[in-house]
């Protein structure tokens, strides 16, 4: 038989438990299915040459298969079916339209070896696949979910798109290696989990996200990485109630160099978590939102310069945490909050635990963070530790709470806090360092100290039942305080 000849194969099968295997040549094959019933499995290898030997991905011979064609969708309808396709070669496709799988119990794995394959599977239904707490990959690095799409180290150019509707569906692993890669997932539903990666020097290649639920008993949840990559994006967004939603991008000891990557991670609803991270890069930047209360947002960004990360928890947002931690150089860190019982914390050294009792940390050179609290009893606690540091805090609301620590170079406190019974702690202990403070209410108090060189307090208190207290120890300090009110008090000390 000619190796180059097209092969179409068509099946219908509508029966209580059926099960098709079919093996066709790596070149030019086309397979559309239709099979109704429950119980059911279809298997398709497109993945040998004419006289049945494998191809390799690389072989320069092969591809151009298709699972379901534009006119012929493929489609399995029912209850516990089964969809199992590998695929070799070039130019590969799975589900051309979008291939699909209606019912509930219904499992599927793709796998794609080669360059510009193309995956495209909608599962409508309940319980599609298994949900599970064990790791997302086994130590060999295999997939350990039950619905598994997967286009390997010579996937450049590959398409993954997975759309999956109604709830309970379980862990959906998503994995691409190479250059060029896309993957965009949405699931409309309560429940759903998403587990989506690219690896092997993944440049400019982009994960996108969405889950959208109203249930708070059965959260979505999302994990998304990118390994060894520059110029590549992740967008996760989430709807709903206790959601968890992790998004990192990472290197190992920056082999290969991990520079002008980008995060977008949001949450609307109550009670979510996210947890971002971006190790070992450069030029980096991550923008994080949650709108709701009661949320957990976490930001790290670690061994790298020149990164820039945002935290928003806003709609009024009640007792959110939010964490910050930057080590590097040149890092620049924004803040906001608006509600009531806000926290911006950090987890220290190494402490990854909730909830965050240590400061907000920037360790490294030229960093600056900028905070802004909107509402009532809220805090912030922030600690820079390298070299010429700036940080700006400004909270509105009573009981609103500002701790600012700093050890090292040319570091500066700008803080503005207006509202009843405010608290500003601000400990600096390095050189050329300068504290600025201003306080609009009333039972506000300040507490100002400075062990280093050139240090310059420059505060204003402005309403009744203040209370400044000033400690400078060292050369060249300063101090200049404006109170205007009634039962005000000011203690100075310089030694």
């Amino acid at each position: 038989m000619n190796p180059m000849k097209k092969h179409l194969l068509g099946l219908s099968m509508s029966v209580a438990a059926c099960a098709f295997a079919a093996s066709a040549y790596a070149d030019n094959n086309s397979a559309y299915t239709n099979q109704t019933g429950s119980n059911g499995t279809i298997t398709l290898n497109q993945n040998t040459d004419a006289s049945g030997t494998p191809l390799a991905a690389t072989a320069g011979t092969g591809g151009y298969n298709s699972v379901g064609t534009s006119s012929n969708p493929f489609s399995q309808d029912g209850y516990g079916n089964a969809l199992t396709v590998n695929q070799t070669g070039t130019g590969n496709i799975v589900g051309q339209t979008v291939g699909q799988q209606s019912g509930n119990y219904n499992s599927a794995d793709v796998t794609q070896a080669g360059q510009s394959g193309r995956v495209e599977l909608q599962q409508i239904g309940n319980n599609n696949g298994v949900a599970s707490s064990k790791p997302l990959v086994d130590i060999n690095n295999n997939a350990a979910a039950s619905n598994v799409i997967k286009q390997d180290a010579f996937s450049t150019n590959g398409v993954i798109d997975l759309r999956q509707i109604n709830s309970n569906n379980g862990e959906f692993n998503l994995q691409q290696s190479g250059n060029y890669n896309t993957q965009t997932v949405r699931q409309y539903g309560d429940g759903n989990q998403v587990v989506a990666s690219q690896d092997k020097n993944t440049a400019y290649s982009t994960i996108s996200v969405t889950q959208t639920g109203t249930s708070t008993a059965y959260p979505n949840l999302v994990t998304a990485s990118q390994v060894g990559q520059s110029g590549s994006t992740i967008t996760t967004q989430q709807s709903g109630a206790n959601n968890s939603a992790e998004f990192g991008q990472y290197t190992y000891f920056n082999n290969p160099p991990n520079y002008n990557n980008y995060i977008s991670g949001s949450q609307y609803g109550n009670n979510n978590v996210a947890y971002g991270y971006q190790y070992d890069g450069n030029s980096n930047q991550m923008y994080t939102v949650q709108n709701g209360s009661n949320g957990t947002l976490s930001v790290f960004q670690h061994g790298g310069d020149s990164n820039y990360a945002s935290v928003t928890q806003g709609g009024a947002s009640y007792g959110a945490y939010a964490s910050i931690e930057q080590v590097g150089y040149n890092n620049t860190a924004t803040s906001n909050q608006d509600g009531t019982n806000n926290k911006l914390f950090g987890p220290g050294s190494g402490q990854y635990s909730y909830p965050y009792s240590q400061a907000a940390l920037q360790n490294g050179q030229y960093n600056t963070l900028t905070n802004y609290q909107g509402g009532s009893y809220n805090t912030a606690s922030v600690s820079q530790v390298g070299n010429n540091n700036y940080l700006s805090n400004i909270q509105y609301g009573t009981n609103g709470s500002m701790i600012a620590t700093q050890a090292g170079n040319a570091n500066s406190v700008t803080t503005t806090q207006s509202g009843d019974l405010a608290m500003l702690m601000v400990t600096q202990t390095g050189n050329n360092n300068a504290v600025t403070s201003t306080q609009s209410g009333s039972g506000n108090r300040a507490t100002l100290t400075q062990t280093g060189d050139w240090n310059t307090i420059n505060g204003q208190q402005t309403g009744t039942g203040n209370q400044a207290f000033v400690t400078q120890t060292g050369s060249s300090n300063t101090v200049g305080y404006n109170q205007s009110g009634s039962t005000n008090t000011l203690t100075v000390h310089q030694h």
